[in-house]
């Protein structure tokens, strides 16, 4: 479908990754990892030119709960349980 997956770095994914497990999975949520998360977003979009981004974690939505720059933050918990919800009461999808 002419799409491309962009990751971030190794050391955006170390990050991340520690930010998950020692923050937000616990509950904690904070500005300052807001921001840096944010930054990590704003060098795909100046690296990558992305259009979306795929929160592939349960936690991400936790602390970026809201599109930003413009471009649509994709919730996949959402989107799957949207999915299985219309499957089961047998709406199109």
């Amino acid at each position: 479908n002419g799409m491309e997956v962009f990751v971030p770095e190794k050391k955006d994914q170390e990050l991340i990754h520690h930010r998950l497990f020692t923050e937000i999975e616990l509950g904690i949520i904070k500005d300052s990892t807001r921001d840096e998360l944010l930054s990590i977003v704003k060098k795909l979009i100046d690296g990558y030119r992305i259009d979306a981004l795929i929160l592939g974690c349960t936690e991400l939505p936790l602390i970026l709960n809201k599109d930003e720059f413009g471009i649509p933050f994709l919730n996949t918990t959402a989107i799957h349980v949207e999915s299985i919800v219309n499957y089961c009461i047998g709406k199109e999808a």
